[in-house]
């Protein structure tokens, strides 16, 4: 598919989704004057009314006063494949594209994403009971595999009973190279644990570096893997990449995988459909996107041989 081709797509999404608004812009102000005033005839009338007229009405009135949630609701049915499309054709374009350049074995999959049963494998699990995920990408790169995907975890707050996002950003594996007899977990102060601990098994783990402790705490079933992997070295790498990336992060070590989690709240490799077509643009946050995976090969390490014969 060419970039014209991808343009004309997107013209003709978003002159769909114009066309319908436009709708919306007459139909839904129209529909919230005549429940007004409504209102103020049956208020006048109310005594002379019968049941059946007051229960239909009533109804009329939900209706009126929802008007704007339900125009929601059939403006997004109505659009929602050709924005879809829109968007499939925009990662065709471009985002393969990019990909290809970087890692080699490469699968992507932008509707799939990581299995549940992966993020089971990790504690990630215990922050919410709701989970979804795409943009599935796996890969290799310097020689490290990897696996990646976008993931939205939430749960029933207790607070207001309705369903709160916990975790929305990306879940990353990659081969660590290192087998541990447990698993540990390396997390930010400022991510978001929910549930996390219902974990009895674990422990918290004081390091030895108080500038460490500050920034993040660390819990384990055996305080042994810790100290094992957890080397001043590797402590400091940890600090510098979380400087760089500035979003809250979760490290899990399970045999020999490291799970990171970046709670960045976005949506990786997208691009509105209502900005103009900048292949510049794109072409810099899409490799921004990318930046997430491979910082964290670079800036760990990971490809490093320390890896195979210890710290």
């Amino acid at each position: 598919m060419s970039i014209e081709e991808l343009k004309k797509i997107q013209d003709n999404a978003k002159e769909k989704s114009k066309r319908i608004l436009k709708i919306g812009l007459i139909v839904v102000p129209i529909m919230i004057i005549i429940t007004i005033l409504s209102f103020i005839w049956v208020g006048n009338y109310r005594g002379t009314l019968n049941s059946m007229f007051i229960i239909l009405y009533c109804i009329f009135f939900m209706f009126g006063l929802m008007s704007p949630v339900i125009f929601f609701f059939v403006w997004n049915e109505l659009t929602v494949k050709s924005r879809k499309l829109y968007h499939e054709s925009f990662k065709e374009v471009f985002v393969i594209n990019q990909l290809n350049k970087i890692f080699s074995n490469l699968e992507y999959n932008f509707d799939k994403g990581l299995d549940e049963a992966k993020i089971k494998e990790t504690r990630l699990n215990n922050i919410g009971k709701d989970f979804s995920s795409n943009d599935y990408i796996k890969g290799t790169y310097n020689g490290i595999k990897f696996e990646q995907a976008d993931v939205i975890i939430s749960d029933i707050s207790h607070d207001s009973n309705t369903l709160e996002t916990i975790f929305k950003g990306r879940l990353m594996i990659f081969d660590f190279n290192k087998n541990f007899k447990t698993s540990f977990i390396v997390y930010s102060k400022g991510f978001k644990t929910g549930k996390l601990w219902n974990d009895k098994r674990l422990k918290r783990i004081h390091l030895e570096s108080e500038e460490f402790n500050n920034k993040f705490v660390v819990f384990a079933e055996n305080e042994h893997d810790v100290f094992y992997v957890l080397t001043p070295h590797f402590m400091k790498k940890i600090e510098d990449i979380f400087q760089k990336i500035v979003y809250d992060v979760y490290f899990e070590f399970i045999d020999n995988k490291l799970y990171i989690a970046v709670n960045n709240y976005k949506d990786s490799f997208e691009y509105s459909l209502y900005n103009e077509i900048d292949e510049n643009k794109i072409q810099n946050e899409i490799l921004e996107d990318i930046k997430i995976i491979t910082d964290f090969v670079d800036e760990l390490g990971l490809d490093n041989n320390m890896f195979k014969d210890g710290f």
